[in-house]
């Protein structure tokens, strides 16, 4: 089975239209949620209908069940289609997100900042404004999760000077707001490192 789903994720690495029927085909035949589940881990990563349908039944077949709707948030944080951030951004306003809920927040920012860096990371610094819209709103809220959200920013370090530059601005527009102690002591020491 992990052999199959290995092959699976090769396949729609460069997807031809066979590969994405046997995707589809694997998602909607299998009997078990591991099978259903390797076959929309590949899937969310092309954009078409195929896609868009396989989402749409996951979706509806996890009514009630909030580790589902979790990862339903979750594969389309991660995905590498264009316009993630949009997409994101977008689930932010959805009727099943809500910011109260400390494992839905994770689910779908945590796993964009963190599962899906290229996006995250893009030079247009779109991921990290994204970021800090979500601390800002979140804070209020929940302040010990909003203090979680922003750490992928402090790794500023770690990235070549553009992005370093980017994700330190993010972090001083953070520093103006009226931020709770814990965000606030966070991004303060990492702008200190600077």
């Amino acid at each position: 089975r992990a052999f199959r789903h290995v092959c699976l994720d090769y396949l729609m690495a460069e997807p031809d239209n066979v590969a994405v029927d046997l995707c589809t085909q694997q998602f909607t035949n299998s009997d078990n949620l591991t099978e259903r589940m390797a076959a929309l881990n590949a899937l969310v990563h092309h954009d078409g209908q195929h896609r868009d349908e396989a989402l749409q039944t996951f979706y509806q077949q996890g009514e009630g069940q909030p580790l589902v709707r979790d990862r339903w948030f979750q594969l389309q944080a991660q995905s590498r289609i264009p316009g993630v951030v949009d997409r994101v951004r977008s689930l932010l306003k959805h009727e099943e997100f809500h910011w109260q809920n400390p494992n839905r927040v994770r689910s779908l920012i945590g796993s964009f900042c963190t599962l899906n860096l290229p996006a995250f990371h893009q030079a247009s610094g779109e991921g990290y404004a994204l970021l800090v819209d979500v601390v800002m709103a979140l804070d209020p809220i929940n302040p010990q999760t909003a203090s979680r959200m922003v750490e992928p920013l402090t790794h500023w370090q770690q990235y070549d000077v553009k992005r370093a530059e980017s994700m330190q601005q993010a972090l001083r527009q953070l520093q103006q707001q009226p931020l709770s102690k814990g965000v606030y002591e966070v991004v303060s020491k990492s702008l200190e490192a600077s």
